[in-house]
């Protein structure tokens, strides 16, 4: 995303658009790296049963308001079933083939970007909304895109109206069962296998980073909370996970006034601070209309 910015591709209308969806922040997403040891040693500290980590003595519920705060996701709504089979129109008019890869959307991205027709800067945004969520919130252990996920993204005055938070959560508890069922099964002294898995691990990172005190974010009152993070912020923070105490344990993730609204639809987003990135900017209504207003 960063270089289609870089070559010009993404302009005032392009973002104009994704401010009036949840995924509006995509453009400021700070470069975060897995931390792939502390991972796997948090997976071993998981409890299938009820999604549960045990940490300093403490035994910690990960939960789908954690991924809505983290992401700034609406956690309510219609369900997202990507296994589920949906109109493709968008999909078959993009396309006109099976299975894509992400290297064909980051091709279509660029023949689209070049065009500022109503039809193409609509198009783009949907095929960078589907990148997005295929590549960092719902990714899967291949390079292909579940040719559902369109229908949810194609429609974008209907965007808001899904759960995203629980689907970002419902994916990565899957993965999560299948790769703490795989290292159950590996010896002790077998060197880690280099089994790939889906699911957005990084919203796993920056919950314990944020329950733990792991790390040190940037800002602490941004929404989402993942703006808060940056390329540094992570710095030793396994060797702070091996060394936790009890006391270091924070209160469970809360919402702050501004982000209530991602955690109970009867609640109006309000509007964000001055200066401040915030979660609180997209409304469901008159996305249409928007391409058209520029």
């Amino acid at each position: 995303m960063a270089e289609l910015k870089q070559d010009g591709l993404i302009g005032p209308r392009h973002q104009t658009l994704l401010q009036l969806t949840p995924f509006h922040y995509i453009l400021q997403l700070p470069h975060l790296e897995l931390n792939h040891s502390l991972l796997q040693e948090l997976l071993v500290q998981y409890d299938n049963f009820d999604s549960s980590f045990t940490i300093a003595g403490h035994r910690l519920k990960f939960k789908s308001d954690d991924v809505a705060l983290i992401f700034g996701l609406p956690n309510h709504g219609k369900p997202v079933k990507l296994k589920a089979i949906k109109n493709k129109d968008f999909f078959h008019r993009v396309f006109e083939k099976g299975a894509v890869s992400r290297f064909e959307i980051v091709y279509q991205l660029r023949r689209h970007g070049m065009d500022q027709s109503d039809h193409s800067v609509e198009a783009f945004v949907v095929l960078l909304l589907g990148l997005f969520i295929s590549t960092v919130l719902a990714p899967s252990s291949n390079a292909s895109i579940p040719a559902s996920l369109w229908s949810y993204v194609d429609q974008l005055d209907h965007i808001c109206d899904y759960d995203w938070g629980q689907l970002v959560y419902r994916e990565l508890i899957d993965e999560i069962g299948r790769a703490k069922c795989h290292i159950a099964g590996e010896d002790a002294d077998d060197e880690p296998s280099d089994s790939t898995y889906g699911g957005c691990f990084l919203a796993l990172q920056l919950w314990i980073c944020e329950i733990a005190g792991l790390g040190k974010n940037k800002k602490e009152d941004c929404s989402p909370r993942i703006l808060g993070w940056g390329r540094n912020s992570m710095y030793g923070i396994l060797e702070q996970f091996r060394n936790l105490q009890p006391s270091d344990i924070r209160p469970p993730l809360s919402p702050r006034d501004s982000e209530r609204h991602l955690l109970d639809n009867t609640i109006l987003p309000s509007d964000p601070q001055p200066g401040l990135p915030s979660s609180t900017t997209f409304q469901p209504s008159n996305l249409k209309n928007s391409v058209m207003l520029i």
